[in-house]
This record gives structure tokens, sequence and C-alpha cells, in this order.
């Protein structure tokens, strides 16, 4: 029970940090916003991964694999494959939730354009990193 709500605490305390990334942002560049409207859109965004994520957990496990992107073109080729990450890393879900980050950002907290661009392309590379060390494990 206490590994569940350790790892529940994590899940729940990413989102309002991601906020309040997102609102120093926009403090920094003197945008006038919120932090409540940064926060609604996160979670908007975040919903969209949890939807994809139980998508892909509920396909594993009809088909009795572990750890398969079904909603990835890293379905074509092999775990071992050099372009494997990269492939994973395109993962639907993961790319319309930094594309609503994206476009929140703009709209919401009235970024200029290559700024929110810029902070999805670092998003992207988090995601990318995380693949390339997850598949060194």
């Amino acid at each position: 029970a206490i590994v569940w709500l350790s790892v529940l605490g994590v899940f729940a305390a990413v989102p309002p940090l991601r906020s309040l990334l997102f609102f120093a942002f926009a403090k920094m560049h003197n945008r006038d916003t919120t932090y409540g409207t940064l926060y609604s859109m996160t979670v908007f965004a975040t919903l969209v991964v949890g939807v994809g994520f139980l998508y892909v957990m509920i396909m594993n496990t009809i088909a009795g694999t572990y750890g398969y992107m079904y909603t990835a073109p890293a379905v074509f080729v092999n775990q071992e494959h050099l372009l494997y990450p990269f492939l994973a890393s395109l993962e639907v879900s993961t790319l319309l939730f930094i594309l609503l980050i994206v476009i929140g950002l703009i709209r919401t907290a009235a970024f200029e354009r290559f700024v929110a661009i810029a902070i999805g392309v670092g998003m992207f590379a988090v995601v990318f990193i995380f693949q390339v060390v997850g598949g060194m494990m």
C-alpha cells in the first residue's frame, strides 16, 4: 500500500509542478495569466496521456504482452533496432499532449509561437531521452 501511495503521489504531483514551471515562464515573460488557468490547461492535456496509457495497458493485457507500444510506429521494428527509441517517442497520446500544451501556452499564457514551440520541442527531447535511457536498461 505504501508503494502504491508513493507512486500515486508522484503522478499526482507532476501536473501542479509542471503548471508551476509554466507559470514561472509566463511571469518571466511578463504574461498576464494565472496559475489556475495554466493548471487547468495542464490537467486537460494530461488526461489525453492518461487515456492513451489506459488504452495501451488494456491492449497489453488482452495480448499478454508487456511494454508494447500499440500507438507508436515502434511496432514495426524490433526493440533492438537503432531507431526504436525515436519511433517509441512518436507515441500518439504523447505527441497530442505536447501539441495541446503548445497550443495552450499560445492561447492561455499568450506566449509567442517560437517560445511555445521551443517548450514543446524541449518536452519531446525529454521524452526521447527517457526512451533512450529506458532502452539501455
